[in-house]
């Protein structure tokens, strides 16, 4: 059920999103505003947004944002926005869990680079989040099982997830 509460949901819990790029764009405002949206959701989430490249943002955020390097500091798990942090996370030797959730069938947007989807969606240490249950059914037939769908986004069964699925 969207909304329900477990018993992590009153305890403080530390996930950061990693995402190359932020500036003043549709998808990076999309993701914003559900975040801030978590934010207000579930308070005792402390949510980190970290990035590569950091252009001018045209929304407010409710949470710290900073540099990729110090992800490692994080006591928390890491969620994977796009192809090239996911396999910045994965060299970066990460001590906590690793998510990687893809908002386009990377393979198939960018065909050529198979060996490094390969090193992302074949890594038994990066689990898979399916941003719907088409790409879901896709990403299962072409490399392994998502362990979770959660369509566009939404910071209610992120919440969830989180709570169920994370340290």
């Amino acid at each position: 059920m969207a909304g329900a509460m477990s018993k992590r949901d009153n305890q403080n819990q530390n996930i950061g999103f990693v995402q190359h790029q932020l500036g003043s764009n549709q998808i990076s405002w999309f993701m914003i505003e559900n975040l801030n949206k978590l934010t207000s959701y579930r308070p005792h989430l402390n949510i980190v947004l970290f990035y590569e490249e950091l252009q001018a943002l045209s929304v407010v955020t409710k949470f710290p944002m900073m540099e990729l390097a110090w992800a490692n500091n994080l006591d928390g798990d890491l969620i994977a926005l796009d192809i090239s942090t996911a396999l910045r996370i994965r060299e970066m030797n990460y001590k906590s869990k690793l998510f990687y959730y893809p908002q386009q069938l990377d393979w198939v947007v960018k065909p050529g680079h198979i060996e490094l989807y390969e090193r992302i969606y074949n890594n038994d240490e990066i689990e898979i989040i399916a941003p719907n249950k088409t790409y879901g059914k896709i990403i299962e037939r072409v490399w392994k099982k998502p362990v979770e769908t959660i369509r566009n986004f939404d910071y209610e069964q992120f919440a969830t997830f989180i709570s169920e699925r994370c340290r």
